[in-house]
């Protein structure tokens, strides 16, 4: 009974100040249009991309090398690059100065604070957001809706050439590591040539394989010559009426042979094509030989690895997958005008009831002896 009294005296009090209270309300309605209608425009271009893996940038990837399939969308970590690309201050830098946002935004360059201010008002406008499928959305507001879409495909190039560059970079620094590399290694063959060029001039040595058999071959047949031309020269010399000139014959024969075999296997011997010399530098020759092989297996790699990357770092390489991009737009983002409007009648509504009930109930209280005990 006293719930249903008390409700009708609340409906009763209103109904006392229905007047007042419809006036607040209507002049209410009447500021909230008219300071609505005065906020200006904003129009919103959103573009939409992927990630795209670092393996498009892979020289072994490129070229089929690595024994897997290549990953056309980025992971976690590409997607987290491009984000910090896309909220980094060097990317903000780059707009303001491109479209020229302090005019733009009405801001005085000579304020020190200017700086400060048109990052604050960008801040507001500029958005990025991952969405749940993991694809990046960039949106930007403005009352100017085709600066608006432009500003917005242009922040997705920038980042694009931004992450695009520091893959770059990688490269061209790994290109200068091979170079370096490939430098001390043509030092260490031209090195290599020029002890082995000295050593072949010393021991006598160009070919081991067709050399070794040669030697082998000439000692044998200077040999069995020198066996025959003595046995030959034992056989006259016992026959008592030989030829004296066959007998001086087979005697030089044999001078020269044993000469020719003393310069072939003498190690005093002045002859490049000798034995001793040929046993010397052997070793060495054949260990300056692998040396050199093994110096241009390195660089023939080095080079190999080195015209892979140069020509990765030469391609064009994407670091997103465009799915969307910015269109100009049609429709306003903002102000909601008849949310403003019917929130501000709402909220005066209920501050008036409130207002009244408070009035009518403490109408009868003395303020002064409350506050201030008189």
């Amino acid at each position: 009974m006293n719930n249903n009294d008390n409700l009708i005296g609340i409906v009763a009090t209103l109904f006392k100040w229905r007047k007042p209270i419809i006036y607040l309300v209507i002049s209410a309605t009447v500021i909230s249009i008219g300071a609505s209608l005065l906020l200006p425009n904003y129009y919103s271009s959103t573009t939409t991309f992927y990630a795209a893996s670092t393996d498009l940038a892979k020289p072994e990837m490129i070229f089929g090398l690595a024994g897997k399939a290549m990953e056309y969308y980025g992971s976690t970590d590409d997607i987290d690059r491009l984000l910090t690309i896309a909220e980094s201050n060097e990317l903000k830098d780059f707009l303001v100065d491109s479209f020229r946002l302090m005019e733009h935004y009405d801001i005085d360059s000579n304020d020190i604070k200017s700086r400060y201010k048109v990052m604050e008002a960008l801040n507001e406008l500029y958005s990025v957001q991952k969405t749940k499928y993991d694809a990046i959305e960039i949106t930007v507001e403005d009352k100017d809706r085709i600066l608006a879409a432009q500003m917005v495909n242009t922040a997705r190039d920038k980042i694009n050439e931004f992450a695009t560059s520091l893959i770059k970079e990688s490269q061209k620094r790994l290109m200068s590591t091979f170079e370096k590399s490939m430098d001390e290694k043509q030092k260490e063959i031209v090195g290599l040539d020029n002890n082995l060029i000295d050593s072949r001039k010393k021991y006598g040595i160009l070919n081991i394989e067709s050399q070794s058999g040669m030697l082998g071959v000439l000692i044998s047949r200077k040999e069995s010559a020198l066996v025959g031309s003595k046995g030959k020269l034992q056989i006259y010399q016992q026959m008592p009426n030989a030829n004296k000139d066959t007998i001086m014959n087979l005697k030089a024969n044999i001078k020269g042979l044993e000469d020719e075999l003393r310069e072939l296997t003498s190690p005093t011997s002045t002859t490049s094509l000798n034995l001793s010399k040929f046993n010397d530098g052997l070793s060495k020759i054949e260990m300056l030989q692998q040396l050199h092989l093994q110096s241009r297996n390195r660089l023939s790699y080095d080079l190999d690895r080195y015209n892979m990357i140069k020509n990765a770092y030469e391609s064009v390489t994407p670091s997103l997958i465009l799915i969307e991009k910015g269109q100009v737009p049609i429709v306003k983002s903002r102000p909601k005008r008849a949310l403003i409007v019917l929130a501000s009648v709402l909220a005066t509504l209920l501050v008036s009831v409130i207002g009244v009930l408070l009035i009518n109930n403490y109408s009868d209280v003395d303020w002064n002896r409350e506050l201030y005990g008189k």
